[in-house]
């Protein structure tokens, strides 16, 4: 069970206390975890001191079993039994290689882990990709791109405010509705849109929501709301060469003559 043997390797990197994995754990927390709880949870992580509240037996039992009871993970009653006396240390007395945790300790994922959309946005994400191949005839285009629509379909099912299952759905439903023309209506387009939106509002600053958005406007032909979302794009990354690409054509297109001079003197400035 590869997801199994996945937990455990996270769980023994978060919550080893042994002398031998302090200093491990220690920088997994400061490069890893912190960065990501100041990144969702605000400036609030740069001035308490997290890792000395929680990086200890009563914080560790505290914070594995909101993990355990939030996943739905179902570990072994003994072991449970320790953590929730604080028993850390004899833990990793129990273990042969100094780890809290190894393979037999987690009889189960739960319920909740298996129905979150890690697999069903994988396979989706695959499909997508053999559909893009060049090489491929128009049935089996269309085919891999109904396949890898239902996949991200069911994982929106899971978790329907996913910003890279939504885009990514919305980008295989727009290229099922341009292979097959005849058969495009306002109300797929409108549903494509709606999937680009919700997208954007869960995460308003991600340059990728914003730049594909933008470009499935263009191709809408919506150009002026287009310039809008894909300079929001260049905004929230000004790195992002595609995104300055194409809306250096945009504005060119459009005839802006002078907003053209000027973005592509600050685009060579940048270099």
């Amino acid at each position: 069970k590869p997801y199994i043997r996945l937990v455990i390797e996270l769980f023994n990197k978060i919550f080893s206390s042994g002398t031998n994995n302090n200093q491990r754990v220690s920088e997994y927390w400061k490069d890893t975890i912190l960065p990501r709880m100041s990144y969702y949870f605000g400036d609030f992580f740069q001035s308490v001191p997290v890792f000395q509240l929680l990086c200890n037996s009563k914080g560790f039992s505290f914070l594995f079993l909101r993990v355990v009871d939030l996943l739905g993970f179902n570990f072994a009653e003994s072991k449970l039994q320790k953590i929730k006396n604080n028993d850390w240390t004899g833990l990793e007395k129990d273990s042969p290689n100094d780890l809290p945790f190894d393979s037999t300790d987690l009889e189960d994922l739960g319920e909740n882990i298996k129905h979150m959309n890690i697999i069903a946005h994988a396979q989706g994400y695959l499909y997508k990709f053999k559909a893009m191949n060049t090489n491929m005839t128009a049935e089996s285009k269309q085919h891999f791109l109904q396949m890898s629509c239902r996949k991200f379909e069911e994982a929106l099912n899971s978790n329907p405010t996913n910003k890279l299952t939504l885009r990514n759905c919305a980008d295989v439903l727009f290229h099922l509705l341009a292979n097959n023309q005849e058969n495009t209506d306002e109300s797929r387009l409108d549903h494509v849109n709606s999937l680009y939106i919700k997208s954007i509002q869960s995460d308003p600053r991600d340059t990728h929501s914003l730049f594909q958005y933008g470009h499935f406007l263009i191709k809408c032909g919506n150009l002026e709301k287009a310039r809008y979302y894909i300079l929001k794009s260049i905004e929230a990354d000004p790195g992002h060469d595609h995104a300055i690409d194409q809306y250096l054509y945009l504005i060119k297109h459009m005839q802006l003559n002078v907003e053209a001079e000027q973005f592509e003197v600050w685009k060579n400035a940048k270099k």
